[in-house]
């Protein structure tokens, strides 16, 4: 059915890429490292990391500022992988109250789409898969997007597909019951394609 850190293991595909436009997101939109952690180590909230962040960076990262602007000012690129028509990109949410890190699958249609948007996953059939109840037990687990770890892979029908294991808990600071595996699928012109429930997982 279609519809879309701690650590983050992603898989990248190989594959000859073009040359970087203005529009593509790429390694030059990651935010200096000790900038970042300076800024951090500084600032008390949000705001004030970011602003330290693109005051810092104007002059000799402006990528990495448009990045900052495009996320809202609520973080910053931290990592960058080729992944062939679509890449990856790692973010960072300093002093968000849940997760403080997430995924983007970058430079397709649209540029970027948001692995951890509940628009991409709130509409799977997770609790009438036919695994679910054996795992929850009874308890009402549903998918959290923290932890999030992956795998890039070719699409069955051509184009990529990234497969991310969703924890499955009742709570945010619970321990995962199971996983639950999502595909986000692209053509090969790499247009967003949707999301698929490939399978469920009970935790080992």
């Amino acid at each position: 059915m279609l519809h879309t850190l701690p650590a983050v293991l992603l898989a990248t595909l190989a594959a000859a890429g073009s040359a970087e436009t203005d529009a593509d997101i790429g390694p030059k939109a990651v935010a200096d490292p000790k900038t970042a952690q300076a800024c951090e180590r500084k600032a008390h909230d949000t705001a004030a990391v970011v602003q330290c962040l693109k005051d810092a960076l104007k002059l000799r990262q402006p990528q990495a500022v448009q990045l900052i602007e495009r996320l809202k000012g609520e973080g910053y690129l931290h990592r960058f992988a080729e992944a062939g028509r679509v890449d990856l990109a790692w973010v960072t949410y300093p002093f968000r109250g849940n997760a403080t890190t997430g995924v983007l699958l970058v430079n397709g249609t649209p540029n970027l789409v948001d692995v951890s948007d509940p628009a991409h996953y709130a509409k799977l059939g997770l609790k009438t898969h036919a695994s679910y109840a054996a795992i929850a037990k009874g308890a009402d687990v549903d998918i959290w997007a923290d932890d999030l770890r992956g795998a890039a892979e070719k699409a069955p029908g051509g184009g990529q597909r990234f497969r991310f294991a969703f924890p499955l808990k009742t709570c945010r600071a619970c321990t995962p019951v199971g996983s639950a595996i999502v595909a986000f699928d692209f053509d090969g012109g790499g247009t967003f394609l949707g999301t698929r429930l490939l399978e469920l997982k009970a935790a080992p």
